[in-house]
C-alpha cells in the first residue's frame, strides 16, 4: 500500500503539505490486484479500496522478476559473501557476493561505490 511515511528523516517521501489530522486520516492506495475475470486487467479501484493488498501483481516488481537471471546456488554459498549493504529505500541487507577474495584497488573502489 502507498502513503507517504512523514519522517522528516526520510530519503524518499517529500514532505506532506496536508493538515496533519487530514493526512492522518487518508487511507492507503491499494496495491494493483489482477481481474478474477481477466488476468490481463486490474480490478477496479473501487473493489480493493480499504481491503488489504499485497504487492504480488505490482506491475514494476512482475517486470523485474520476469528479466531475473538466477544464480547457480554454487555461487551463493555463504564462503562467497564478500559484504553486507542495506537498501537506503526497503531497509533490506543484501548480501554481496564474489567468487573471489576482492583485491585491495576493488575494495577500495567497492566502498567509495557504496559510500556514494
Amino acid at each position: 500500500m502507498i502513503k507517504k511515511c512523514n519522517d522528516t528523516n526520510c530519503n524518499i517521501c517529500k514532505p506532506i503539505r496536508l493538515p496533519l489530522h487530514t493526512f492522518e486520516n487518508i487511507e492507503f492506495l491499494p496495491d494493483p490486484v489482477l481481474s478474477n475475470s481477466n488476468t490481463d486487467c486490474y480490478k477496479k479501484f473501487e473493489t480493493v479500496y480499504r481491503t488489504d493488498t499485497t504487492e504480488q501483481f505490482r506491475s514494476t516488481l512482475m517486470a523485474a522478476m520476469e528479466s531475473t537471471e538466477r544464480a547457480p546456488a554454487a555461487v551463493l554459498t555463504n564462503t562467497k559473501v564478500r559484504d553486507i549493504i542495506q537498501c537506503f529505500q526497503c531497509g533490506k541487507f543484501q548480501c554481496l557476493y564474489s567468487e573471489k577474495a576482492l583485491t585491495v584497488i576493488q575494495k577500495s573502489q567497492f566502498q567509495l561505490v557504496i559510500d556514494e
